[in-house]
């Protein structure tokens, strides 16, 4: 027998599917429990159960503060790059964007975990990385040296099929942020 989330989740992926975007509405308790059941599928070591969840909290119609601490655990923990990039996805919008329309800093933890992942060796995990730190505005000073320590190959940044298409995105995106730098330089 599924999980009332998983079955949530095949329904809002055959949604999509159709085309539609359909915004998840959550219960007070409906989030506590979404939020337990990533946590468990996250201790438990279950990708799978995790990426659902993501999803779900991706789609849900309103970004809540509840699930900040959890998205950052995701990203430290750093076990699997795939479950990384969704976590990213999700905190584009439970994290950046909601810290944004407050008017507030986003959390310190979250910025020191984006430094984190600079390192990893992955182009689409660091396109990702850039891209949310591209969202975060005047709270982008703290990645310059770290940022422009990244560089791609011009061999990688070759159209597919010699180079990677990610390699190539994060060019694009450091030479953006260097712009926007030049000017605290």
């Amino acid at each position: 027998m599924n999980h009332p989330f998983e079955t949530r989740y095949h329904s809002l992926i055959s949604a999509l599917k159709q085309g539609r975007r359909p915004l998840q509405k959550y219960t007070s308790q409906e989030q506590a429990e979404l939020l337990r059941w990533g946590e468990t599928a996250l201790a438990e070591n279950l990708p799978e159960q995790l990426r659902q969840c993501l999803c779900l909290l991706d789609h849900a119609e309103r970004s809540n503060p509840l699930y900040t601490d959890f998205l950052i655990e995701i990203l430290q923990d750093q076990r699997n790059d795939e479950t990384v990039i969704y976590a990213l996805g999700t905190s584009a919008k439970h994290i950046v964007a909601l810290y944004s329309s407050r008017g507030e800093k986003v959390p310190l933890k979250f910025r020191t975990a984006l430094l984190e992942l600079l390192k990893n060796k992955n182009w689409e995990l660091l396109e990702w990385v850039l891209r949310i730190i591209e969202q975060l505005g005047n709270q982008t000073l703290m990645f310059i040296e770290p940022v422009q320590s990244i560089r791609p190959s011009l061999w990688q940044t070759l159209p597919p099929p010699l180079g990677n298409p990610h390699a190539r995105n994060c060019r694009d995106i450091i030479k953006l942020l260097a712009a926007r730098w030049r000017v605290f330089q």
